[in-house]
Order: C-alpha cells, then structure tokens, then sequence
C-alpha cells in the first residue's frame, strides 16, 4: 500500500481513495510518502484526514503540486519553513520569501541548509544575504551548491572563492569539507568554465602549490574537467 501512496498516477490516487478507510489508517509512512506525492489529487484525501489526525507526520511544505502550497497558504500553521526552504516549486519559495518578510524569523542553520539544497535560482539571494553576515556560516553548504549550475549560484562561488583565497593556509586547510568549495566538483560544472580558468590561475602560482598541496578538494580535478561538455571553450 505504501507503494501506491508514492504512485503520481491520477487513477491510483483515485483508487486509495475509493478503496480503503483512510480515515483509520495509521501506518505513518504512508502518510509520509503520500504527502510528498505531487498529484494534487491527493489534496482532498489531505482535507479529510488532516483535521480527524493533527499529529500525522506531515511534509506538505516539501510537496511539488501548486495546489498543496496554496492549501498551505490557508493553514499556514503547517507549514515548515525548512522544508518549505528546499522546495524548488516557484510557488514555494513565493510563500517562504512572504513568511520571511511578514514575521521576525531568522534563517535558522535547517533552514540555511536546505537552501544550500535548493536548485531555484531565487534563493541564491537569501544565500548570499546569509554569506555577506557571515561568511563563515556553517550552515551554507560549498560543497552542494559546487555542483549547480545557475549563473547566480557562480557568481556567489566566485565570491566565496576569492574569500577562502584570502584565508591564512590554516585556516584554509582547516574548512569542514562541506564548507569549502570542492573544486572536484566544480572541475565538473559546464556553467562554470570562467571560474575554473581563474582557479587554474590561482593554483598555478608558486605561492599557492603548498597551500594547496594536501588539499584534493581545493584544486582542479584534471580527469573530471575533462569529462566537462564545456571544456572547448578554455584557451
């Protein structure tokens, strides 16, 4: 039954519907797994139960379907900014940023992290916000936005970048791995080719060989750039 929870089929949400007393079912994963299934359908089987078992684990803020979020919109008590934070839907992040205007919460470290996870260029500027206070923010993770690759998420590399350049090599060498930029990963980007080449650059000074000598992640990765569908366009 679980596996037809996570169906997005309009008719197998129709048939959990017709089929089975929802009402009484208590097996949690399946609420969790329905509540993260996106078919919209799903809304009025959400209304029933909701209100009959409050302490079902929800995680509606996570959903994809527009119809969720704008149920969400209605009984915002629901909601959870963290996994609202991580939810790319254009609809989500409208409704995180209106929370985020309207109350006095802060970007809490759950919060900072999911939007580190978050592929929606819009919260690339709550990230940034979040860097330019501190950019020794552990909660902002390098490592994942390496990989993306949205012009906005470079530019904010190329600043974190220029940043960990000016770290002491203690410092430097000291960064949780998660909160440095891995250029393992970078060297992988298509977006990212103006950034390597600056990297290239900077690694390749004389000053820079031993600060960088023990650290994998903080150098280009030669084999995985040449795995990069970009490459043809460095001189």
């Amino acid at each position: 039954m679980n596996a037809l929870a996570g169906n997005k089929t309009t008719e197998v949400i129709k048939f959990l519907k017709n089929n089975f007393d929802l009402k009484n079912h208590k097996d949690p994963d399946f609420w969790r797994i329905l509540f993260d299934n996106s078919n919209s359908e799903n809304l009025e089987i959400i209304k029933i139960v909701l209100p009959i078992n409050k302490f079902l684990p929800t995680s509606l803020s996570k959903n994809g379907s527009k119809e969720i979020i704008a149920f969400l919109r209605e009984e915002d008590f629901r909601i959870s900014l963290s996994d609202l934070a991580s939810n790319p839907l254009p609809e989500a992040i409208a409704l995180f940023k209106e929370k985020l205007s309207k109350t006095k919460f802060k970007i809490t470290p759950p919060i900072c992290k999911s939007l580190s996870e978050n592929t929606n260029p819009e919260v690339i500027t709550l990230l940034e916000n979040e860097f330019i206070k501190n950019p020794d923010n552990p909660n902002i993770l390098w490592r994942t936005l390496s990989s993306n690759t949205n012009k906005d998420v470079i530019d904010l590399l190329r600043k974190r970048m220029n940043y960990e350049n000016s770290l002491t090599k203690k410092r430097y060498q000291n960064l949780n791995m998660y909160h440095m930029i891995n250029w393992d990963i970078v060297s992988k980007n298509p977006n990212a080719i103006e950034l390597i080449k600056e990297r290239i650059k900077y690694q390749n000074l004389p000053v820079n060989i031993d600060r960088l000598r023990d650290i994998n992640e903080g150098q280009i990765n030669w084999k995985a750039l040449s795995t990069n569908p970009s490459i043809f366009t460095i001189n």
